[in-house]
């Protein structure tokens, strides 16, 4: 089976183009192997391309519906270009349709509007962890808290595996920085654990940041992930806009 390697902030992906091709099925366990980084191809996920329209299908390493992807969006966009020489600007349908500006390995998304839900608490470890719920299209529980990496590798999965959160949930650790337009984020994703970067975790903590009057419309803000920085702003509309690299990665 033929396929793409692309990675976006650190987070990457094994893609697959069926834009030409009929219905085609992978099941879980072709996923997981392929994703298995000692015995397989080695990603944090699938990205499928069906339909000439295109819509755009992703699934977590552990065989799990992703939902949505961000760093895979910017991914898929960077190949419809540099591979199928798409226009500069056009829209993608991940499980809505996206909107894409692809200039170079510079892709900017208007992804739409973010669902805050609520505050919530719940305790881990002895530890009191007041957060937000947020809907991007997946679940997300964004804490405003500074931790470290061994914490998280800790308990990231007890907070992921909630009964509070029946689907699971996705988890960000955000934190400011020295600079008021930076913010440092650690990410534990529901269907690979922690990850170098999450696109959508990036969208529910700009919605969160929003939502507790810590940004305003227009203030653009640089995220920190392991993987890298991305950089994200709310318009008039609360849109939320990402802007970051994506780019093929060569497989020796």
């Amino acid at each position: 089976m033929k396929f793409f390697k692309y990675q976006s902030l650190g987070n990457d992906f094994i893609l697959l183009d069926w834009m030409e091709r009929g219905a085609q099925e992978i099941n879980s366990s072709w996923i997981k192997k392929n994703c298995d980084r000692q015995n397989g191809i080695g990603s944090d996920g699938v990205l499928i391309i069906k339909n000439k329209t295109p819509k755009v299908l992703m699934f977590n390493s552990d065989g799990t519906d992703g939902q949505k992807c961000f760093n895979g969006l910017r991914c898929v966009a960077h190949y419809l270009v540099a591979q199928k020489k798409f226009p500069q600007k056009f829209s993608v349908i991940m499980q809505h349709p996206i909107h894409c500006e692809v200039r170079e390995n510079l892709i900017t998304l208007n992804l739409g509007k973010a669902n805050y839900q609520n505050p919530h608490e719940i305790k881990i470890g002895g530890k009191l962890l007041q957060g937000h719920i947020v809907d991007v299209g997946n679940p997300h529980f964004v804490i405003l808290e500074k931790i470290d990496l061994n914490w998280l590798q800790k308990y990231g999965g007890e907070i992921s595996n909630h009964t509070d959160f029946p689907n699971r949930t996705n988890v960000e650790f955000v934190w400011q920085d020295k600079d008021k337009d930076k913010y440092n984020a650690l990410i534990y994703e529901r269907g690979c654990g922690i990850t170098k970067a999450c696109g959508t975790g990036a969208a529910a903590i700009m919605q969160t940041l929003y939502q507790q009057n810590k940004i305003k419309r227009e203030q653009e803000i640089s995220i920190q992930m392991l993987g890298g920085v991305l950089q994200s702003y709310l318009g008039q509309d609360e849109s939320i806009v990402q802007i970051a690299k994506a780019e093929m990665v060569k497989i020796p």
